[in-house]
């Protein structure tokens, strides 16, 4: 049964404090592949939606530590919220609306979120908001970030996970090291997301 999920999270890597949002650079500079990097749902699209920041990927399981239930390759918009082709920040999901999910959403250089307890659905809408609490969050403070916009303080996923092992180490330094390059491209190494890999990037790790 197809239901609908609003989910919206920031990461700390692209994130503009003057405006409370994310950069939009990538794609601004046609740099976001039209095939999505995640292996569990590798799905191609004709075209990036406007004001996309970049692919993530949104799971959901039974347990914590459980194999995902559904997955999918989504766009995250640079206000925060995932969205569907179409730019649209309602979802659809092949999942039972009278059961409860822990929600995991993913970045190919970030450390993931996962929910700290299930979610349910109301009237067949299952909603999660990441920026409002590291208690949203599956480890609380030790997997995100506060970052600070107009808005006040929001929660961020945690940059420099560079290897996507689930962990901000030695390592991640040592192959943003070996991976600067100030020319434009589509890079693991590029934690702030502006195409280019710098000592910016660097500095969130």
């Amino acid at each position: 049964l197809y239901v609908r999920t609003s989910v919206r999270l920031l990461l700390q890597g692209p994130f503009l404090s003057g405006n409370a949002q994310m950069s939009s650079a990538l794609s601004q500079s046609g740099l976001i592949p039209l095939k999505s990097p995640y292996a569990d749902d590798p799905r191609t699209v004709s075209r990036i939606p406007s004001n996309t920041t970049d692919w993530v990927l949104l799971q959901f399981r039974a347990t914590t530590n459980g194999p995902a239930l559904f997955s999918r390759s989504v766009f995250l918009r640079k206000d925060g919220w995932l969205v569907n082709d179409a730019g649209m920040p309602l979802l659809d999901a092949d999942l039972p609306p009278d059961e409860s999910f822990y929600v995991s959403v993913k970045h190919r250089n970030h450390l993931a979120a996962l929910t700290s307890s299930p979610v349910s659905f109301t009237n067949q809408v299952l909603t999660v908001d990441f920026t409002g609490s590291p208690e949203t969050y599956f480890g609380g403070e030790a997997v995100c970030v506060p970052v600070t916009g107009t808005n006040g303080v929001s929660w961020a996923l945690r940059a420099g996970d560079t290897d996507g092992d689930g962990a901000v180490l030695d390592i991640d330094r040592t192959i943003w090291a070996s991976q600067t390059d100030s020319t434009l491209g589509y890079r693991r190494t590029d934690m702030n997301l502006d195409g280019m890999v710098t000592s910016a990037d660097e500095e969130k790790i």
